[in-house]
């Protein structure tokens, strides 16, 4: 169990913790869950390339099954 030394001392860092505030690093850490392209939606493809990426994720995912990620809110 946590002394309430370790309790205020938590408390005090969790304010420094708000995570980035400036647009540039927002943008910077927006990306921080992305593992890797293959599960990932995609941007701006072309239509065929759409087409070949979902053939090799669906590959992907029933060659390997990865579990879902879970994501912390």
């Amino acid at each position: 169990m946590a002394t309430e030394k370790q309790i205020a001392a938590n408390r005090r860092n969790a304010l420094k913790s708000t995570g980035p505030r400036s647009e540039r690093g927002k943008a910077f850490t927006r990306l921080n869950s992305l593992r890797h392209g293959l599960r990932a939606k995609p941007g701006t493809l072309a239509a065929e390339r759409l087409r070949e990426l979902s053939q090799i994720r669906a590959e992907f995912l029933q060659s390997f099954q990865p579990e879902p990620h879970s994501r912390s809110a």
